[in-house]
């Protein structure tokens, strides 16, 4: 079994001769988690064992293929096994790893020929009872109205106490169009605590706003600039537990997706619009009407479903006159069942102007019927797919 060492000062040479008795071979021994990573992406190593790890470190470990070993480091960052500093506790982690590691490939070897494509793996579901559901709006570039759409979601479903979220990493403005005051980064703190292990609990109630229309508010990054801060093994696990925290979750995706690539190597910078929109229970595509709008939206649609991804359209700024129009063409690529929000231009001002939600300041009004309509729409279809029949 090769070995990869990130360690320092006497512990490192401890283990080093620890290693050498028990016949494994120490493959590299890294100055930097810079080193350490390449000599894994390298295929050099089986086992990582370092003291300077964080949660977004321990995937890009696991990604190159390589099993973990912390050293004095939290539990909750995703290491295979954490050890003490003492050179005899680290040798035990290693040979239990080792163990987890011949199991893992004999398996694999043993279940190879009997494997049925497209078989879930179900260990790790939680009770769907207790799982709140997520929603996921984006859209296309051209401000269609989706975080304006979300703001409104949330008050119209004020009666399940929803969590909205701003998830926009490129241009995020809910904090604004809700006049939260101060833009706090609230999903940075969060990440912040799944990063160093600390975990969430008893971090969440702190860092979400309680707004008038009814529902919790967790503010996203302050500028769009900031997306670095939140790595993608950090959000998979973020989406994951506030799941625990409510009935209904509805994040604001940034616009636009990027077809899949190639490559392994993806962008980061649409890190939370992909992993939200992969762990969703339900996606909503915003487009404006209009032929630009529209054909921002079927590129959309194609881009995807290319990623696996099934989603509800949403048809913004639209007047009665076109949807006829709008539904036929829709149709033609497949999107049969679209939902409308007409044009009211004055009453989204208005709502802007406010730092209210439309349904809130206009609870009469056409558009809201509109909103109320969807929203009804949404949930009705979040408890139809995942078994929750939570009464309004």
């Amino acid at each position: 079994m090769q070995i990869l060492l990130l360690l320092r000062g006497e512990l490192e040479i401890a283990t080093l001769q620890a290693c050498e008795q028990a016949s494994w071979h120490v493959a590299r021994r890294c100055s930097d988690p810079a080193e350490l990573l390449a000599a894994a992406q390298a295929g050099i190593g089986d086992v990582a064992v370092a003291d300077d790890l964080d949660l977004s470190f321990v995937a890009a470990l696991h990604q190159a293929g390589v099993r973990v070993v912390g050293v004095g480091v939290s539990a909750n960052i995703g290491a295979d096994a954490v050890a003490s500093p003492h050179a005899a506790e680290i040798i035990s982690c290693i040979s239990t790893v080792q163990v987890a590691l011949e199991n893992h490939r004999q398996l694999a070897e043993n279940t190879a020929a009997t494997h049925t494509p497209g078989t879930a793996d179900t260990e790790n579901c939680q009770n769907s009872g207790r799982r709140g559901v997520l929603c996921a709006i984006w859209g296309t570039g051209g401000a269609p109205g989706r975080s304006c759409l979300t703001r409104d979601f949330g008050a119209a479903s004020a009666s399940r106490d929803p969590i909205v979220i701003d998830a926009d990493t490129c241009n995020p403005s809910l904090a604004q169009l809700l006049h939260t005051g101060q833009e706090t980064s609230a999903i940075v703190a969060l990440a912040r605590k799944i990063e160093t292990g600390e975990g969430i609990t008893g971090q969440v109630d702190k860092n979400l706003v309680r707004l008038r229309p009814g529902f919790r508010f967790l503010s996203g990054l302050n500028t769009g600039a900031r997306w670095r801060e939140l790595p993608e093994a950090i959000l998979e696990r973020l989406w994951e537990e506030l799941r625990s925290y409510s009935r209904l979750l509805i994040a604001d995706c940034a616009a636009g997706l990027e077809p899949p690539s190639e490559y392994d190597v993806v962008p980061e910078h649409e890190a939370a619009t992909r992993t939200l929109l992969e762990a969703a229970d339900m996606r909503i595509l915003v487009g404006k009407a209009g032929p630009v709008g529209i054909r921002r939206m079927i590129a959309q649609a194609q881009i995807a479903r290319d990623h696996g991804l099934d989603f509800y359209p949403v048809v913004t700024h639209v007047a009665e006159k076109e949807k006829r129009e709008i539904r036929t063409l829709l149709e033609k690529y497949d999107m049969p069942e679209v939902g409308w929000v007409r044009r009211d231009g004055a009453r989204f001002r208005e709502a802007e102007t406010q730092g209210l939600p439309v349904p809130v300041l206009y609870p009469r009004a056409p558009v809201t019927g509109d909103i109320r309509r969807l929203a009804k729409t949404i949930t009705a279809s979040l408890e139809k797919e995942t078994g929750h029949k939570n009464a309004q």
